[in-house]
């Protein structure tokens, strides 16, 4: 889908897993998130830090929040038992981590200029994405599910994003074979698999870094009050592993972090292409021809300093409302917020990932302090 140029064609793939990644689906729905979250971040994610807090080990965050989310990602696509289970399989963890690093030396080739891409393979020349053994993975993956689907070992709700796939190509696809369809199926679930890696762990290790700045030592000393007014006791004394999701979402310190993180180290700053299509106009230019790139960028909209004042610092406050004269600064604030994107391209897991973005910083900061250990190389790069 992402890969879509048609935009009919992307609307019918988007439809049909669009209801699946509802934000209503998620928090209560057949496809409810609640027990991967509560497994996943409450207690695999937890269990790590405090084994390494408790030796006094330095926690280094980049991979970690990676392994979390594509275990995240990966059960609810592929159901609890098909799920990656990365936090706990460092060895295998860093063998797809590998694959996913390779593909940023050849993306470039065959998005921008796909003619000489095609030219230069023909020449003999190595050329590709880098993500062979996602696409084994994601393919073995699919197999599993299928055989566990067959087998009828699948609950009500599970594996929602692969069964929509599945269910829709078999449809549409009826003149291909199994294994084709299986394909189409595996290469959309890697598109999922790729954002979960990249974008939600990106905003999570900057959210964290920000928090763990000593300036920003009160912001975290708050977030850590606001989140203990939901964690209740159980009749042993110990912590629920999460609050519920709903209640999650509704913390407004919680989100303002969020939204101002993603603000201001979006996890995609750099250009979001389109093509144009006949008779389309763009402001300032006219008519444009058929076929045309444009594109915005999320890293220069986000600095617009009349909406943003001091658009290159960190303030979560700024989207937090303070009273009814906030309505009209907030609603152009979120007018120019570009980090999922917008329109019928705009990303269609937001609500997953932030989701479980706000599940992940509530498990950390109910139960632990952070502070910076060692941030260099911490500057982002596109």
């Amino acid at each position: 889908m992402f890969s879509m140029l048609d935009a009919a064609s992307h609307m019918a793939r988007r439809r049909i897993i669009s209801s699946v990644y509802a934000k209503s689906n998620l928090i209560s729905g057949p496809s409810s998130v609640t027990r991967s979250t509560n497994e996943i971040i409450g207690r695999d994610l937890v269990k790590h830090i405090s084994e390494q807090a408790r030796s006094g080990t330095v926690v280094g965050i980049v991979q970690l929040y990676a392994r979390m989310m594509v275990d995240a990602t990966s059960a609810f696509i592929f159901g609890m038992d098909g799920r990656s289970n990365y936090l706990h399989d460092e060895t295998a963890w860093k063998l797809l981590a590998k694959s996913f690093g390779d593909r940023s030396q050849g993306v470039f080739l065959p998005q921008e200029l796909p003619v000489l891409n095609n030219l230069a393979q023909r020449l003999g020349f190595k050329s590709g994405t880098g993500l062979d053994l996602v696409d084994a993975w994601c393919l073995d993956k699919c197999r599993d599910v299928e055989a566990r689907a067959i087998a009828g070992q699948l609950e009500e709700g599970e594996a929602s994003v692969w069964r929509s796939l599945d269910n829709a190509i078999a449809r549409s696809k009826k003149d291909l074979d199994r294994d084709m369809r299986r394909r189409l199926v595996a290469s959309e679930i890697m598109d999922h698999i790729v954002a979960a890696f990249d974008t939600s762990s990106i905003a999570l290790n900057y959210s964290t870094y920000q928090l763990s700045r000593p300036c920003n030592r009160h912001i975290q000393d708050a977030l850590r009050e606001e989140l203990r007014s939901l964690h209740g006791q159980d009749k042993d004394g110990q912590e629920n592993s999460l609050p519920p999701l709903k209640s999650l979402d509704g913390l407004p310190l919680l989100s303002a972090i969020l939204m101002e993180t993603l603000r201001l180290h979006q996890p995609v700053p750099g250009p979001q292409p389109r093509v144009s299509h006949a008779g389309a106009t763009l402001e300032g230019v006219g008519t444009l021809p058929s076929g045309v790139q444009v594109s915005a960028n999320a890293l220069c909209l986000h600095r617009n300093e009349d909406v943003f004042p001091n658009p290159n610092e960190w303030t979560p406050h700024r989207w937090m409302k303070e009273g009814a004269k906030d309505d009209e600064r907030l609603k152009e604030m979120n007018r120019w917020f570009w980090a999922f994107g917008s329109g019928g391209r705009m990303c269609i897991g937001n609500h997953f990932a932030i989701l479980h973005m706000k599940a992940a910083l509530a498990a950390i900061y109910s139960r632990f302090a952070t502070e910076i250990v060692d941030d260099s190389g911490i500057e982002q790069l596109e």
